[in-house]
């Protein structure tokens, strides 16, 4: 059961704090900068960046006010320098730092004069979408995980909930769950705020001190209960009107310094449901929140790839079996994962469930061309379906690299062999007959389907190979009337170099 202080309009925000700020490097492996929000001061002036890019970049979109030198480089570290000259008027520009197939975005900034920006609300923020705009926001903060790192945090301002990747003056100011935060900062392409400063912080009057169990309640329901500090005048309790049907709140209970509340879920036929119960105090006139995660346990439903894509985003979770292919990380155990019905990403595999990636993909042996069952959650990023959570492992089964003459010397069985070669003399373009030829070799792949089944699928047309191509498959030792060949059937991994 995870614990945070946040306003109930957004309890389903919670998908997002899987990407949250785990380690600063926004998906970009290629590419990292030592600041992305860059201030030249308006009588004229440069600043100085540090690029440290795994290929050749380049920075795009300087406008005729901005110099920006030098614009390219290669692989390495490099000092790229952004100068302007005197300016009566406000100049900002968003710029783009582009290497490889990733685009890392720039704020470049040139005040005139101080304006005091007037607070804008999170739904307005995310609603406008206005990317290098800066915004001054006001809220309660809601998780801080990497804050002492980074100056990362969420905040809810009862509106909408909005994350702040960085702060300029982190070490400033000691935050807690619950308090109340006011900072000013650019919108990024990112969805979130970067490279903010904090104006102010104003301590709350509650807090949620402990939440008893901390695991999630069982698929028979139960009760937790939840332990807070009330500082303030009253205490009410709010739960999402969602939730009522299946969680109900007792009445407040004094236990020493601490006021508690017992709050009872029902039995759970569906899937893993999670809700954010809502305490508030008030004094002065003004109202302070905090907020409590409370998650129950749901039945896992074994899907395909289609039925998952399908699926709507939240907190349920599914199992899914398929190929591996495309590994981008063997760190985090992130890859494709396909299957007859179709493909989708998996961001981050994990050997146990955990509530953060571990790294702990590496210790489970997989490979490309493995067949990998998972657990994860239905996850999006930026429009595109993927497998969230981080999933976590269920099983796989490996496969043995081999040569066609090495695998001609197996015994028949249900082992998995991982194959390279040519396609040569295709018998049946339909089920995916041909020979495979290597440099030691040449075995009949007895059907080549475009991923694992059961029975051929007649999906060998879909990969559109013809003879000459030079691929990967992966098949079992078969053998027909004394005559070895590849079957399974046997499943496409990728055209090899």
């Amino acid at each position: 059961m995870k614990l945070r202080n946040i306003f109930t309009a957004l309890a389903a925000v919670a998908v997002l704090a899987f990407a949250g700020c785990q380690e600063k490097e926004r998906f970009l492996d290629e590419v990292q900068v030592s600041q992305s929000m860059i201030a030249i001061p308006v009588e004229g002036g440069q600043t100085q960046i540090t690029v440290n890019a795994e290929t050749d970049w380049a920075i795009e979109g300087a406008p005729e006010w901005l110099t920006v030198s030098p614009a390219s480089g290669s692989r390495g570290e490099a000092k790229v320098t952004f100068s302007a000259e005197a300016t009566k008027s406000t100049n900002e520009a968003v710029l783009y730092l582009n290497c490889g197939e990733v685009s890392q975005m720039l704020t470049v900034v040139q005040m005139a004069a101080k304006v005091e920006a007037p607070l804008t609300d999170c739904a307005t923020v995310l609603a406008e979408n206005n990317v290098g705009k800066v915004y001054k926001c006001k809220g309660t903060i809601t998780d801080l995980t990497n804050y002492d790192k980074y100056g990362c945090f969420y905040i809810n301002d009862g509106t909408a909930t909005v994350y702040v990747y960085g702060s300029m003056n982190p070490a400033q100011f000691s935050p807690e769950v619950g308090d109340i935060i006011t900072f000013e900062g650019p919108w990024t392409s990112y969805g979130n705020f970067d490279d903010v400063t904090i104006l102010s912080l104003e301590k709350s009057l509650i807090k949620v001190e402990k939440v008893i169990p901390a695991a999630p309640l069982s698929l028979d329901g139960g009760t937790v209960t939840v332990a807070l500090t009330v500082k303030g005048d009253d205490l009410t309790i709010e739960i999402p009107e969602d939730a009522q049907a299946w969680l109900t709140a007792g009445e407040p209970e004094a236990l020493g310094n601490m006021t508690t509340v017992e709050l009872t879920a029902t039995a759970n036929e569906g899937g893993a449901r999670t809700t954010t119960v809502t305490f508030k105090t008030t004094s002065k006139g003004k109202e302070y929140v905090a907020m409590a995660d409370i998650e129950q346990l749901g039945a896992i439903a074994e899907v395909s790839v289609a039925d998952f894509l399908a699926a709507e985003v939240g907190t349920a979770l599914f199992k899914l079996t398929g190929v591996v292919k495309n590994v981008k990380s063997d760190v985090y155990g992130n890859f494709d994962l396909v299957d007859a019905t179709g493909s989708v990403y998996v961001y981050g595999l994990t050997a146990t469930q955990v509530a953060s990636n571990d790294k702990s993909f590496g210790s489970l042996g997989i490979k490309e061309g493995d067949v990998v069952t998972i657990i994860g959650t239905r996850a999006e990023y930026k429009g595109t379906a993927q497998v969230g959570g981080p999933a976590y492992y269920v099983s796989h089964v490996g496969t043995t690299e081999s040569t066609v003459a090495d695998f001609l010397a197996q015994p028949t069985g249900s082992d998995w062999y991982k194959l390279t070669g040519t396609v040569t003399n295709i018998a049946s373009d339909v089920y995916g007959n041909f020979d495979l030829v290597d440099e030691t070799g040449s075995v009949y792949v007895y059907g080549l389907t475009a991923a694992p089944v059961a029975k051929n699928d007649k999906s060998f047309a879909s990969l559109g190979l013809v003879e000459g191509d030079k691929i990967v498959i992966v098949g079992t030792r078969a053998e027909y009337k004394g005559t070895a060949q590849v079957g399974g059937p046997a499943y496409f991994i990728k055209k090899a170099e």
